[in-house]
């Protein structure tokens, strides 16, 4: 146990595990309702070619797969990952290298170790959460001005001012709505239109 706490205060282990200690901090606050889960999370719907940190954050992860579930538990497996990486090149590499009489050589390797276990660790979250995405998926619902530039075809016999209806297209079942337009129009059943705004208080376009 003395030897393996060792391994984890000292370098390189010592660079993940810091990250590490902040990880499961923010779990532990999480879990007891201090912090949202998704407090950390960014929006990956973004131009990747932008200049700020979360544009460049959300590049990286959509180039190497880590999307589709929330950011937090992303960080949170690749700092896992690397910190068990880097435990077991510890342990198990370190010791058959002849580099504890050249320091330099220690930092080397060791910076080595950290890189490689990072890389290693990115295929093996994207590996982790790949059956996750599943429970991950959002379904945001539409409003009516969602539709606002959508074609319909007239189902009515007209469409005036005060009557009219159309059905609108939209992967399932087609929507019936009522429609309005000023007259004179050529509007009738089975003439395509688009709706161009939303009546909110009479519940018409």
């Amino acid at each position: 146990m003395e030897a393996f706490f060792t391994i984890i205060t000292h370098f390189p282990t010592i660079i993940y595990s810091a990250f590490l200690i902040i990880i499961i901090c923010y779990w532990l606050l999480a879990l007891l309702g201090l912090i949202d889960i998704e407090f950390f999370d960014i929006d990956l719907d973004v131009d990747i070619d932008g200049d700020s940190v979360a544009h460049a954050i959300g590049g990286f992860l959509l180039s190497f797969g880590l999307t589709g579930v929330p950011v937090t538990l992303v960080f949170s497996l690749l700092i896992l990952f690397a910190w068990l990486l880097t435990c077991i090149a510890s342990i198990f590499v370190l010791p058959l290298l002849p580099i504890d009489s050249i320091p330099i050589l220690t930092i080397i390797t060791g910076l080595v170790i950290v890189v490689v276990a990072f890389v290693l660790a990115l295929y093996l979250t994207e590996w982790s959460i790949r059956p996750m995405k599943r429970l991950f998926i959002r379904h945001d619902a539409k409003n009516n001005q969602d539709f606002i530039g959508r074609e319909c075809i007239v189902s009515s016999l007209d469409v005036n001012e005060k009557t009219g209806q159309a059905k609108l297209e939209d992967g399932g079942v087609p929507l019936l709505l009522s429609v309005r337009a000023e007259i004179p129009n050529t509007l009738t059943k089975g003439s395509k239109a688009i709706l161009m705004s939303y009546n909110k208080e009479k519940n018409y376009y």
